[in-house]
């Protein structure tokens, strides 16, 4: 507000436009109270979703670090399997020699 405007004005008619001037201020301030209680109760809306989604994403996450350790005992006990075998086959390769081998000394030589 210049001063040029209020100038010619009265005492009374300067009240009366403070008075509307902060009527009009009110309703603005009761408008964005009311937009913003809308906003609070959209968001109160959406907490129990998102509390209950993050419990579950928790939920997942623990079950999925049992499966992990359960994978890692998995991987170990098939390593002493896939060592066991690997003995077993080389015990078994030997003993095909020694067969082989007796076998051979066993056999009569062939009479002309």
């Amino acid at each position: 507000m210049s001063e040029d405007t209020t100038k010619n004005l009265s005492p009374e008619q300067m009240f009366m436009l403070i008075l509307s001037r902060l009527d009009s201020v009110d309703a603005r301030l009761d408008s964005m109270d009311t937009q913003l209680t809308a906003l609070e109760s959209k968001s109160h809306d959406t907490r129990p979703i998102w509390e209950r989604a993050l419990s579950e994403i928790l939920e997942v996450k623990d079950q999925l670090e049992k499966v992990n350790e359960r994978l890692d005992q998995a991987v170990g006990r098939f390593d002493i399997v896939g060592g066991e075998l690997l003995a077993l086959r080389a015990n078994q390769s030997r003993l095909d020699r020694r067969v082989t081998q007796l076998e051979r000394d066993q056999t009569p030589p062939e009479r002309n």
